[in-house]
């Protein structure tokens, strides 16, 4: 999966999809590894110029849904993380589902809506 991570922006979804099954990520070790593959991944971003590509926007949307699964996984790996991309105005969207069965759906252009969800564990919406 890590070289498809190098591929084309269909590769690099299909890549993080599969990285990202919340069932495999049960191991923190495993998970911290998924989390550097999707910052490479979410890095690479900035080198597209067709933004508005259905495969670009698929990457996008996939990777939010990525980085919630990963980020729950390993909330002390992934929370840096994500907050570096959410501070450089990547919009992250989608669901946190914690291991107490809490869903926690979010939209937010910054790091708000998202840590509260991590760090309260309730269902929280921000726009």
């Amino acid at each position: 999966m890590e070289d498809w991570s190098w591929g084309s922006l269909l590769e690099k979804r299909a890549a993080a999809a599969a990285l990202c099954d919340p069932c495999l990520l049960g191991d923190e070790r495993r998970a911290e590894k998924v989390l550097q593959i999707l910052d490479k991944i979410t890095g690479s971003l900035g080198e597209v110029e067709e933004r508005k590509s259905e495969n670009f926007i698929a990457l996008r949307k996939g990777l939010g849904y990525c980085w919630s699964v990963a980020v729950v996984a390993n909330p002390g790996a992934g929370k840096p993380l994500m907050e570096k991309w959410m501070g450089k105005g990547v919009l992250f969207t989608g669901s946190l589902q914690h291991s107490s069965g809490c869903v926690c759906s979010f939209s937010a252009s910054g790091p708000i809506g998202l840590f509260a969800a991590l760090v309260k564990n309730t269902q929280v919406v921000s726009k």
